[in-house]
Formats: structure tokens, sequence, C-alpha cells
């Protein structure tokens, strides 16, 4: 029996592969219009909290792009068709971008646990070096083959040194405000 990381590998690899053309998630046209680009605000959220927005930058990051521009067309008044169909199209993307994280995330789980324990140590206070350590990531999940222990314990141990820095830096933060 095949894993879901393995077909849902299969399934884009197809995808790409025919290149066939995204098309936006249909969004009932009587939906509202700050309900759904909320939502969609709340859906891209997740995704960061799954490691979406590195494993599958280039599509998360489209996402974010169609959802950046469906609020400026909900502020400038644009007809809601139009902002409805940018919001289909963000979360296509970034369903797209799930998909592949998930397939990735097969791979390098070691190292994902350990960014998810960095980032809730409070790694997003340090933004250099998570954001290096995040391009470092970055690199290993668009690879297409296997990853030595090495590559993958080395990444690890540095997201492992990051949270311990988070949490030092949040102490000495908090022994500052005493």
């Amino acid at each position: 029996m095949q894993t879901p990381s393995f077909i849902a590998f299969v399934a884009l690899s197809i995808a790409l592969l025919t290149g066939c053309s995204l098309r936006p998630v249909r969004i009932s046209p009587g939906s509202n219009l700050t309900d759904e680009i909320s939502t969609q605000n709340i859906l891209l959220d997740q995704a960061q909290l799954s490691h979406v927005d590195v494993l599958a930058s280039k599509n998360y990051e489209v996402a974010a792009k169609y959802q950046s521009l469906a609020k400026k067309q909900n502020d400038k008044g644009k007809a809601s068709d139009e902002i409805l169909e940018t919001v289909g199209y963000s979360r296509a993307f970034l369903q797209l971008a799930t998909l592949e994280a998930t397939s990735v995330n097969s791979r390098l789980g070691k190292i994902t646990k350990a960014r998810g324990e960095a980032i809730k140590a409070g790694a997003r206070h340090l933004p250099d070096q998570l954001n290096e350590l995040d391009e470092d990531l970055k690199f290993l999940s668009v690879q297409k083959v296997n990853f030595s222990a090495n590559q993958i314990a080395s990444l690890q141990s540095n997201y492992l040194a990051l949270e311990r820095e988070a949490i030092i830096h949040s102490r000495l933060k908090k022994f500052k405000k005493l």
C-alpha cells in the first residue's frame, strides 16, 4: 500500500509534468467578501505552522501575493466576483503548496519538528537567524534527491540551537522588564 505522501508526490508530479493550468478554487458568488478574505488569512497562517511557507515556498508566496491582491481589491471596492476569484487563486496555490509540503515533510520531518520547536520558543523574534536556516531548508526542500544523515542532523541541530537562543532571548527580555 502506498503512503499518502507518496500519492501526493505522484499527483503533484503528474500535474507539473502535464503542465495543467491551475484554476481558482470556486467560491460561491454570494459569499461574504470579508469572511472569505479572513478565512484565507487564517489558512495561510495555519500553513505557516505546518512549515508550508518554507517547504513549498514558491507556491506559498504566490498564494500570499494573491491574498494581498484580494485585500487591495476589496479596499478599492472592486467587483465581488473579481475579488472572490483572486481569493480562489490564493486558495488553489495554497492547496498546491500544502500538497508539495506534505511530500517534502515526509523526507525532512526531523528538521521541521526542530524548526517548529524553535518557532514556539520565539525564534520569530530572531529573524536573521531564522531566515538563514529557513533558506537552507528551502534549498533542501527543492532537491529531489535523498539527503545524507549528516545534512539532516546538521540543520536539525542548528534549529535546536536557535530554539535555545530564542529561549534565552525571551528570558532576558523578561528579566530586563523587572
